[in-house]
């Protein structure tokens, strides 16, 4: 059973148009190399997750189903060395209304017996399971 703590996180998400194959951005981070990255995703995808109402039913993607998509995704040969270890649950409101999403913090267990700490990894999660992984920019 997981044991994170589970943060409401608000994306800056406005209504787009619906012209042409648009991408939107979930987040954003600065990660500790200095180099920004950029989670987005065409807006035709993220409308075609499910609609979830928080205050009414479970959300489509379970944590621990998000957990071992990511975890899978991070180490594939052996996830079960990856420590998940937070969740946090981002929305973006688009024409067809808002759709929900997590970010997954975590890291390699295997690499946390080094001299400096893990490097955590984040991906996003979209609530069908599709995978969003960051894109340095400059």
């Amino acid at each position: 059973m997981l044991k994170q703590g589970l943060f409401l996180i608000l994306a800056q998400g406005a209504l787009c148009s619906s012209l042409g194959a648009q991408e939107v951005e979930l987040t954003a981070e600065t990660g500790r190399d200095g180099k920004k990255r950029e989670y987005t995703v065409l807006q035709e995808t993220l409308e075609s997750t499910p609609h979830w109402l928080p205050k009414e039913e479970d959300p489509p993607l379970p944590l621990p189903e998000a957990a071992t998509i990511a975890s899978s995704r991070l180490k594939p040969e052996s996830p079960q060395d990856v420590e998940v270890v937070g969740f946090q649950l981002g929305r973006y409101l688009t024409q067809r209304g808002p759709r929900w999403y997590y970010i997954v913090s975590m890291y390699d267990r295997q690499l946390a017996y080094r001299d400096e700490p893990p490097y955590i990894v984040r991906l996003v999660i979209l609530m069908d399971g599709t995978i969003v992984e960051g894109r340095i920019v400059d």
